[in-house]
């Protein structure tokens, strides 16, 4: 400002005021302008773009304030007391930061100065400038119980790492900006949400499974067992046209996405078998034009994986003749060597019966009021608690035979 111009409202010198002279100089304007007059509407601050940004990246923070505006000034956390001044262009006010470095990181605020006014705005609220620093190691990031949540309902973040006395923060994609959650330690930290949130790590879809859509189905070929080193397939199926496919197998951390065969129904093919893959496995779908809303899962089909190592056991049936309809049933299974668990394989049932071994290696399943539908070959195996997917091979099979009285 020129040193002879004078504000509207300040008295120029050699004017008489209440009978006292009254002279504004240079340094007492200059303080005047970090004076804030809080009748002035306060501005706004914007980042371009959002979110974290890699070294050397060119970064525009934009003032937006309410004119006619005679300057802007960018305020820093480490330099809050030389703000910088911007020239405006209409109502905003552009500071443009080239070659990004972490000195420059941090928070930013702004205010501006009116042309009729020394006085200038409040500051604008703060905006966080966000940089990617390469040097650190990637987190892992996984969400619990999966990566479908049901609307209304609670999931949990973990974020973990390798490397300690770290600070971690969630972001959300709606608001580009990260969450600090309230009690960090050491080395993971969980955040305990109600929507979608991606770590700043490795990225993974979180649905909201939408109750209205019809559930999938999965099934498993060959269904029930398989031999080490065999191979199976589980095949999902759904009434809607879907964009994406997400497989889970219950208690990973991690969902698979698969491709698509037709839009209603997609495969997912395990070649060479081993102990790993034992569990219970089920499937849902993301509808096309629903971002970020999929399905309920499927109901689960469990793989059970044989191990040629553990004893075979055997299995009878009492009556041992044919029984009637409406009569009791038992099969006995027994087992040579240590077992905790005994599953009873039926027809017609991919999941098969399972008994918990107390003391005894004989176990017994009742069948009361037997029915024609349970009719067949039976047989049994087992395996122990620790591993409960990794059994041994089936019994030979004994055959229902239900007569009529």
């Amino acid at each position: 400002m020129p040193p002879h111009q004078y504000h509207a409202g300040v008295t120029p010198p050699n004017q008489l005021q209440g009978g006292r002279h009254h002279a504004v100089s240079l340094a007492q304007r200059v303080d005047m302008l970090h004076q804030r007059d809080p009748e002035l509407p306060r501005p706004n601050i914007s980042l371009s773009p959002q979110g974290i940004v890699p070294e050397n990246s060119n970064i525009a923070i934009q003032c937006h304030g309410k004119g006619p505006i005679h300057r802007f000034y960018f305020h820093h956390h480490r330099d809050c007391k030389k703000p910088t001044s911007v020239q405006p262009v209409g109502d905003t006010g552009t500071f443009s930061i080239s070659s990004m470095s972490k000195y420059k990181s941090g928070i930013y605020r702004c205010s501006y100065r009116p042309n009729s006014d020394f006085f200038t705005s409040e500051e604008s609220d703060e905006t966080e400038l966000w940089l990617l620093d390469s040097y650190l190691s990637r987190p892992d990031i996984f969400v619990s119980p999966m990566e479908v949540a049901t609307l209304g309902g609670n999931v949990t973040l973990h974020c973990s790492t390798k490397m300690p006395d770290m600070i971690f923060y969630f972001q959300t994609p709606e608001d580009h900006m990260p969450h600090y959650p309230k009690k960090p330690d050491a080395y993971k930290n969980k955040l305990f949400i109600h929507s979608t949130l991606i770590c700043p790590g490795p990225t993974f879809p979180l649905s909201l499974a939408d109750p209205d859509l019809p559930r999938p189905s999965i099934s498993l070929h060959p269904a029930g067992t398989a031999d080490m080193k065999s191979s199976v397939t589980f095949h999902c199926q759904f009434k809607e046209r879907a964009m994406t496919v997400y497989f889970y197998k219950v208690g990973d951390q991690k969902a698979h996405q698969v491709i698509l065969l037709d839009g209603y129904s997609a495969k997912v093919f395990l070649n060479s078998v081993d102990r790993n893959n034992g569990g219970s496995y089920c499937c849902s779908y993301q509808p096309k034009a629903k971002f970020s809303i999929s399905s309920k899962t499927s109901d689960p089909v469990t793989l059970f994986v044989i191990d040629p190592d553990i004893s075979k056991p055997t299995i009878f049936l009492s009556p041992i003749a044919g029984v009637s309809l409406g009569e009791n049933v038992y099969l006995h299974c027994e087992i040579q060597g240590c077992a905790e668990i005994v599953y009873f394989h039926m027809p017609g049932h991919p999941k098969p019966h399972q008994v918990t071994i107390h003391s005894m290696n004989k176990v017994t399943f009742h069948i009361s009021n037997v029915s024609l539908e349970q009719r067949g070959e039976y047989n049994c195996s087992h395996t122990r608690k620790s591993d409960p997917f990794f059994i041994s091979k089936h019994s030979n099979s004994v055959e229902l035979l239900i007569t009529s009285k």
